[in-house]
């Protein structure tokens, strides 16, 4: 399933309980003591391929379970696409998405894991470039309509360094114009919701 799971009796949710966003089978959780939850259905304990968790899961493992083979590039990038196309529109939370080129991304990177030119940890992760950071040849607005056609001839040495390392860049995130603010309500293409409560603002 892609629910979020929510908080009852001893159970934990990741950034809703103790405050640990990514958390692995056999840790405790910080507030109740209980077991944190198992977030895979199958038999092998691999966790769900398309579900909320798997992006929780594998955000943090990336490079290791690449490298073991136990998920591939192209399988974290989708899952990942899947799930910004079942809750963006609640969320609000990119202002450009680019698939193609991430699955074409994805495919590359996959390659040099598999010949061993990539090892190291972000090596496959699939990651959101906020949206005043230049990207060569993808729209980069700064969340507002003064750049709401700008494509830049090159890309933010941040950027590079992220590609260099092997991630996947999914697409651009949404921000307060001009990056003026910290909650996303002056932004030209609405506010981001709180993914664990859409009723509120980032």
């Amino acid at each position: 399933g892609t629910d979020v799971p929510r908080i009852s009796g001893t159970e934990c949710v990741p950034g809703r309980c103790c405050g640990k966003r990514r958390w692995w089978r056999g840790h405790t959780c910080e507030r109740t003591g209980a077991p944190r939850p198992r977030i895979c259905s199958s038999k092998d304990g691999r966790v769900r391929r398309g579900s909320y968790e798997f992006i929780i899961a594998h955000s943090g493992r990336a490079g290791k379970e690449n490298k073991a083979h136990e998920v591939t590039v192209e399988e974290a990038t989708r899952a990942a696409l899947d799930a910004i196309r079942a809750k963006e529109k609640d969320i609000n939370s990119f202002v450009t998405v680019d698939e193609e080129s991430a699955m074409i991304r994805a495919k590359e990177v996959q390659k040099m894991i598999d010949d061993g030119t990539l090892t190291g940890p972000l090596a496959g992760v699939p990651v959101a470039i906020k949206d005043n950071m230049c990207t060569k040849g993808m729209l980069t607005t700064c969340s507002s309509k003064i750049l709401y056609n700008f494509i830049p001839t090159y890309t933010a040495e941040a950027v590079i360094n992220l590609e260099k390392a092997g991630a996947v860049i999914l697409g651009k995130t949404n921000m307060d114009e001009f990056a003026m603010g910290s909650t996303t309500e002056t932004s030209a293409y609405g506010e981001t919701k709180n993914p664990w409560n859409t009723s509120r603002c980032t």
